[in-house]
């Protein structure tokens, strides 16, 4: 199973990426760039299997140069996702405030004891929940 960083990668890497005006000019730039040293380099070595491989390698060179290009510089056209921030306080308190219920259900299932702090805990957690919904009217 790929992990959701890996996918975010993978959708990136396999999206269409438009040129925009910044990148249509790097785009051109880079071709000719490689065209003028596939020239030279044909000039300077006989006709073999070794210089069609260099001209097959300089073309894969010039597409890795212009997907780094399409994937890596600005591209108005499409936003970028913002920075993820941190889970609200109150998320994560009523998360842990059913972790706790849930704890304890499951021990007074099975007759077990409860430890106190257990139950502690989940009333400090009631107590901060409620100031932080004294304005929004949430009760608990």
């Amino acid at each position: 199973m790929i992990s959701f960083k890996e996918r975010e990668s993978l959708e990136h890497h396999f999206n269409y990426h438009p040129p925009t005006e910044d990148t249509k000019e790097l785009h051109k730039k880079t071709r000719e760039q490689i065209l003028e040293l596939s020239i030279q380099i044909g000039n300077n070595i006989p006709d073999c299997r070794e210089r069609s491989l260099v001209w097959i390698k300089l073309e894969e060179a010039m597409f890795w140069a212009n997907a780094a290009i399409a994937r890596h510089i600005s591209n108005p056209q499409k936003p970028e996702k913002p920075p993820l921030g941190i889970k609200p306080e109150k998320l994560v308190l009523e998360q842990r405030l059913k972790d706790i219920m849930d704890a304890i259900r499951r021990y007074e299932n099975v007759d077990r004891k409860v430890p106190e702090e257990w139950r502690d805990e989940g009333k400090l957690l009631l107590h901060r929940l409620s100031q932080l919904d004294k304005n929004s009217g949430t009760t608990y």
